[in-house]
């Protein structure tokens, strides 16, 4: 059994080991369930984009049931894709810091002047 230290572990567990966990295993893991991060993980591939999809629906379920439906639906698969993450941002918040405007109002203005270069 793979030590369950983070969410990533649990999708590591859920779509390539597929080493079911227990019940009392989950309980003293359950802190380490982030549902949001395992939606969005399982969201990124193209197999699993669905399944994410629906689960995003029912998200105020248990984090058991939630980790059983991946379980049972996925399947076993080497999976590995970057997470997105946010450009540029110590030139937005030097924006925010020079125009003394909130941060969704200087990447709009980060946006605009990226066009003119």
């Amino acid at each position: 059994m793979i030590p369950l230290t983070s969410p990533f572990d649990f999708v590591k567990n859920l779509s390539y080991t597929k080493e079911r966990i227990g019940n009392e295993e989950f309980e003293e893991n359950k802190g380490t369930y982030i549902p949001f991060i395992i939606n969005r993980a399982f969201s990124y591939y193209l197999d699993t984009v669905l399944i994410a999809n629906e689960m995003n629906i029912y998200a105020t379920l248990d984090p058991k049931l939630q980790y059983d439906f991946y379980f049972f639906l996925i399947r076993k698969s080497k999976r590995f894709s970057k997470w997105h993450k946010r450009n540029n941002l110590d030139e937005i918040k030097a924006i925010s810091e020079k125009y003394k405007c909130n941060w969704r109002r200087a990447k709009e203005i980060f946006n605009i002047l990226q066009t003119y270069k």
